[in-house]
């Protein structure tokens, strides 16, 4: 029956997105002159059909005779005698009634706008709440949209542009503001599956989680709220509050950063060296919070990767360029005590405004060794460009990968092609950290995919590939309650590590991948995590039995601890000695109270 439901959806969505995609844009086009058009045609069919129905009974008319009677056809009120009936009289009535009804039916959805409104409200679940239209707000929207998800609107601005584009979508916005609760009940937050802030303060933001989870007590389902945050460092505070606090089975908070998140995928898609790159030179032109969180990320991933050169003292040569780089320098390297052993700055206080960036010879002058690779990270998207092309006169290697961060792709993309700079890329923070993979998926989908990535990476190597099992499957293809059940995993890490007298911080000490558990505490987590899956699987309907069946519901692990195999522990010890790893790479650590 679940199965049933969920081929439902899935087919309902695919037509969704089919007609959001393909049809809907054509359709505003052209519906008023197609419709417009038809009623042409019912009209001509009417007045020749009536003329050979009247000649037919022996009915005097004019010609004023048979165009009324045409227009009747338009209110199902025509003089038509019983008995035979031209086919084009035929045709000119079902048409007419089509005409009618749609033109009927479009004034009346427009009138009774709020009303249909509210019936639309009613009927809807599983859908998402987004607060705020703002950028990041927008984007997520038009993504989602094209992904066919059901989306409501909570826009305190009632003459954002974006609120015409809603409605041309069909996509329900309400008025207000989203710190009323009233107002997120309306928008049914308490039938949601996600609710997203993204106002324009960090406060109103927290507000409305706060407010959401009042609303979410006594659900049966998870309600996922993501609260935008605009200060990097506080997100991470944040985040790593939230992950330590015990949580409830009904509501998950996730806090979202666009400059975290944009660096990593900017990052994951232009890396700034690759295997060849013994010795790289990375050059960063603007010291914003993209761009610092750009180098301590950079940095992070070098000293990860090349722990052996760094113990060496072969440090990361990284040349920084704004009219602030000296400052800005030593404000990141007091944040991140150890980012000076492993990087070694070139820090050129030049403003990119001025002329003299242009006509400065210092950027070639000051190097030791070539640079490998270029990001130009500044706040005005105008400047991006010019100054790409600058430092690529300079460099004068046209093979050098130059990065160029602006808020969108559009227009600078356009001018690049074909033109001859191959070597210069453009990433649009919004259009590719705005998606909602990224937005909805949070900490939590990434520690999830991480513990899945690590459970596929044993079964591989205790030879376990058994095609019959779901959960052997990448992430994208693993069924929606296995992620879930991921998902759980991770929300119950901070109780866990609370049970040890651990806790979880933003990451500052970059040793703390090294962090280790003893061997009493390992086992005291293991267990605790296999407490939590037996509960986790038997609130979901799961019996013990002696041999596995995932249809009917039933494991042979479902069991106290000290009843299970070595083999079967070891899958949970091997996740918690994994733990500080996990939240690594995530940006955070642990430490003990």
């Amino acid at each position: 029956m679940t199965h049933t439901t969920n081929n439902s959806i899935h087919v309902i969505q695919r037509i969704r997105i089919f007609w959001r995609k393909h049809l809907q844009k054509i359709w505003r086009t052209v519906q008023w002159p197609l419709i417009a058009t038809l009623g042409l045609i019912a009209l001509v069919l009417g007045y020749i059909g009536f003329e050979k129905h009247f000649d037919f009974y022996g009915m005097a008319h004019s010609p004023l005779d048979l165009l009324y009677a045409s227009l009747q056809l338009f209110v199902i009120s025509a003089p038509i005698e019983t008995g035979p009936i031209p086919i084009e009289l035929e045709l000119a009535r079902y048409l007419a009634m089509v005409v009618a009804f749609y033109t009927v039916l479009t004034a009346l959805m427009v009138i009774l706008n709020e009303q249909v409104q509210s019936l639309r409200l009613r009927m809807i679940k599983d859908h998402i709440v987004i607060c705020g239209l703002g950028h990041k707000g927008s984007h997520l929207l038009t993504k989602l949209n094209e992904s066919g998800e059901q989306v409501v609107v909570i826009e305190c601005d009632e003459n954002n542009d974006m609120i015409k584009t809603c409605a041309e979508q069909g996509t329900i916005v309400l008025s207000g503001d989203a710190q009323d609760e009233e107002l997120l009940r309306k928008a049914g937050v308490h039938k949601a599956k996600y609710v997203v802030s993204f106002c324009g303060d960090d406060s109103t933001n927290i507000q409305v989680a706060i407010l959401s989870r009042e609303i979410a007590i006594g659900r049966k389902k998870m309600l996922t709220c993501i609260a935008g945050i605009n200060d990097p460092h506080i997100s991470q505070i944040l985040g790593g509050l939230e992950m330590e606090m015990e949580k409830a089975n009904f509501f998950r908070l996730e806090f979202f950063n666009i400059f975290e998140i944009g660096v990593r995928t900017l990052l994951k898609q232009y890396p700034p060296y690759n295997d060849l790159h013994t010795n790289p030179h990375i050059l960063v032109v603007g010291l914003g919070d993209i761009g610092e969180n750009l180098i301590v990320q950079i940095a992070r991933t070098w000293r990860s990767t090349h722990k052996e050169l760094v113990e060496l003292g072969k440090r990361l040569c990284i040349t920084l360029i704004d009219k602030d780089a000296e400052s800005i320098k030593r404000s990141i390297c007091l944040q991140n005590p150890q980012l000076e052993k492993v990087c070694e700055f070139v820090a050129l206080e030049l403003d990119v405004r001025s002329s003299e960036f242009y006509q400065s010879k210092l950027l070639l002058e000051s190097q030791d060794r070539d640079i490998t690779s270029v990001y130009v990270c500044l706040d005005e998207d105008y400047l991006g460009l010019p100054v790409a092309l600058m430092v690529r006169k300079q460099l004068r290697d046209e093979k050098i990968p130059i990065i160029v961060q602006t808020s969108q792709d559009s227009g600078m993309v356009t001018l690049l092609e074909g033109g001859g700079f191959e070597n210069i890329h453009v990433f649009g923070l919004l259009d590719r950290a705005c998606g909602p993979e990224l937005v909805l998926g949070g900490i939590r989908e990434v520690l999830a995919r991480a513990i899945h990535e690590e459970y596929l990476t044993h079964q591989k190597k205790t030879a376990q590939n058994s095609s019959k099992n779901p959960s052997n499957v990448p992430w994208e293809e693993l069924p929606e309650g296995l992620k879930e059940s991921n998902r759980l995993q991770a929300d119950h890490i901070g109780v866990k590590l609370k049970a040890i007298d651990c806790g979880i911080s933003p990451l500052i000490d970059w040793d703390a991948i090294s962090f280790e558990f003893s061997t009493e505490e390992i086992e005291l987590m293991a267990e605790m995590e296999h407490e939590r899956w037996v509960e986790e699987r038997q609130s979901d309907g799961w019996k013990f039995g002696s041999t596995k069946n995932l249809e009917g519901k039933i494991s042979p692990y479902l069991v106290p601890w000290n009843q299970l195999s070595d083999e079967i522990k070891g899958y949970d010890r091997i996740f918690i000695r994994k733990l500080p790893a996990f939240l690594y790479e995530s940006g955070f650590q642990i430490y003990r109270f």
